[in-house]
């Protein structure tokens, strides 16, 4: 018997954001265990950029930017972003 396949599927609805001053201490702060290199390499990368693109991952009765939601950069979504860590961009 095989495993059963999932049907819920997450439409990405992403926004332009910038990170903070201080993104890379956040980001080392929601992490228990050592940081690894290709978490390193992510946080270096978003460090460097001054626009970026993320999407909230859904839950159930979630309010609109909710600060202890789940947020995933659009090239790169194996990393948690917290609310804290960005600032969203308002496109012109």
């Amino acid at each position: 018997m095989g495993c059963p396949k999932s049907d819920w599927v997450v439409k990405p609805n992403y926004f332009k954001v910038k990170p903070v001053d201080n993104f890379k201490d956040l980001f080392i702060e929601n992490y228990d265990a050592e940081i690894t290199d290709s978490e390193k390499s992510f946080i270096d990368k978003i460090s460097s950029l001054n626009e970026f693109y993320v999407y909230q991952f859904p839950r159930f009765l979630a309010a609109e930017c909710e600060s202890d939601a789940d947020y995933f950069e659009r090239e790169d979504d194996n990393f948690v972003l917290r609310r804290n860590m960005f600032t969203i961009i308002e496109d012109a």
